[in-house]
């Protein structure tokens, strides 16, 4: 069976200030090779503890409640194909989420996640919730090539109090 997520944003915030961003997920089967249940991820500016997140009985997937803490839903690290999705929060004032500075992560940096290294593989996407949720079938897929994506919301606005976007990073496993 082949995995479908589909990715549903919230208009409120990102942090535990604004609410929590739910993330709407379709179960299938996992089939990995060679994989390690991500529980840390090592990148640029990020050394953060992940755990497993998974969805509720609504197929709504939400990021840890503490923003240093990172939540980890897919393929196990190093799977053969698809996608092995980090989320966190970005928070406005401290402490700051974890992926605070996600998008402005270097091209060609080495993610790390329990072992498993990854290359970035380009800038990171600033899109909004809504173009995030219409590319999430394809962004986040399960059975397509093996790779890492790292969301967290993005651009601040301060006269809603909400986070409009989403920063979306990719990087490719390294051989």
């Amino acid at each position: 069976m082949r995995w479908l997520l589909l990715i549903v944003l919230a208009l409120g915030g990102c942090g535990p200030q604004g609410g929590q961003e739910p993330y709407a997920v379709v179960p299938g089967t996992v089939i990995s090779h060679r994989t390690v249940q991500p529980h840390h991820l090592r990148l640029w500016r990020f050394d953060a503890h992940v755990i497993r997140v998974r969805p509720d009985a609504d197929g709504v997937l939400i990021p840890p409640s503490d923003p240093q803490v990172l939540g980890w839903w897919g393929r196990l690290a190093g799977a053969r194909h698809g996608t092995t999705l980090i989320v966190g929060h970005s928070v406005h004032g401290r402490p700051s989420g974890e992926l605070e500075r996600l998008a402005h992560t270097p091209v060609g940096r080495v993610a790390v996640v329990s072992g498993i290294r990854y290359r970035v593989s380009k800038k990171a996407m600033i899109m909004t919730k809504a173009a995030f949720a219409r590319r999430s079938s394809r962004l986040l897929r399960q059975d397509g090539p093996p790779r890492l994506v790292i969301v967290t919301c993005a651009n601040y606005d301060w006269s809603t109090g909400e986070w409009p976007d989403n920063a979306v990073l990719i990087a490719r496993p390294m051989i």
